[in-house]
Order: C-alpha cells, then structure tokens, then sequence
C-alpha cells in the first residue's frame, strides 16, 4: 500500500495510519494501493471544488475515487481551514476532524454516499465507529 500525506498540518504517524485504513478497506473485502492525501488552503480548495465540479461553494474534502471492485485509488484533497472550522464548531480537537475527513474520503472509496440525509446519517455512524476504533488502537498501542 502506498499512503502519502502532502502539507498535513498534523504529523499523523504513517505506518499507523495505513494500517488503520487497510482495516478499514478490508472491512468491505478491499485492499488499497495508492491514497494520496494533499492538505489545501482555502483558496487552492476553492479553487479544486470549481475547477473539477464546478461547485463554487468552500468544502472540506474532496475524492477523486480511481478504485475498482477490489482496489482502492484515489486523490483526496482535504481544506485545512475548513477542518479547523469544523473541529471548532464540533468542539473536538483538529486531529480528530482531520481524521474524520480522511476516514470519511475512504468511505466514499468502497461505496458510501453522503448526498442525502439517510446517506448523511449513514456516513457519520460509520466515521464514528471507525474513529473510536482508531482511538481505542492507538491507547493500545502505547500500553
């Protein structure tokens, strides 16, 4: 699996991290091979969102899926400011919203959607449940 973090604000620890996302992944019977992940300021964010899908509007992730049936693939580009924003307003801290984008960008990857409320919902108790999961791991880990 290759996993790349570009201008991460967080210093996430990579092996870690992957690791995580391959359990994610093998959850819906997936492997990963490559998720670059490129943390924007607001205007290259804004910039991406017009540009590729003609949204002129700010938001936090954005996914371009290359997966397949059994592979995941993908470019993901997550706003910092935006996530700052998000964390403030959720009253958690910056990692976990960073964490949060990124499992959710994953997510997308094998199949969830997010356009509708139901869809919404859904997306969240997932990125819950996974965030608890790496939380619990990480306590582990340093036991």
């Amino acid at each position: 699996m290759k996993l790349k973090l570009e201008n991460s604000p967080i210093a996430f620890n990579e092996n870690q991290l992957a690791l995580f996302l391959q359990t994610i992944a093998a959850d819906y019977k997936k492997n990963i091979s490559t998720l670059l992940f490129t943390f924007l300021n607001r205007v290259d964010m804004l910039q991406k969102n017009q540009s590729y899908l003609g949204h002129d509007t700010h938001t936090d992730v954005i996914t371009f899926d290359y997966s397949n049936e059994t592979t995941l693939e993908a470019e993901v580009y997550i706003s910092i400011p935006q996530a700052t924003e998000n964390a403030k307003k959720l009253q958690q801290n910056t990692e976990n919203e960073f964490l949060r984008l990124i499992v959710h960008a994953v997510l997308h990857c094998v199949g969830f959607k997010d356009k509708t409320k139901d869809e919404r919902t859904i997306m969240r108790k997932k990125e819950d449940y996974y965030l608890s999961m790496f939380h619990v791991k990480q306590h582990t880990a340093h036991v």
